[in-house]
């Protein structure tokens, strides 16, 4: 995605990924950020789905153009965000 689209933040992607193209290392990241659905689907039967993480992401857009992104991993009813726990 980061190699056809430049910078990206993509969701419902079952993994937590974040990739830089070799070829654009300086100019284009791609973040892959989970998702918000159920781990238990009906599609997997009795197998557990392994590396399946659910999460969201926030992040701030400066004026010069940089940004800072920072993924939340979703675990049981829990996230935490900057030393604080918070339950769904």
């Amino acid at each position: 995605t980061a190699r056809t689209y430049g910078t990206c933040v993509f969701g419902h992607c079952h993994r937590f990924q974040t990739f830089w193209p070799k070829a654009a290392f300086n100019t284009h990241v791609g973040y892959a950020i989970g998702m918000l659905g159920s781990l238990e689907q009906t599609y997997t039967e009795d197998r557990a789905p392994m590396g399946w993480a659910q999460g969201f992401a926030f992040g701030y857009l400066h004026k010069n153009g940089w940004y800072d992104l920072y993924p939340v991993r979703l675990v049981g009813d829990r996230i935490a965000i900057n030393d604080r726990v918070y339950k769904r």
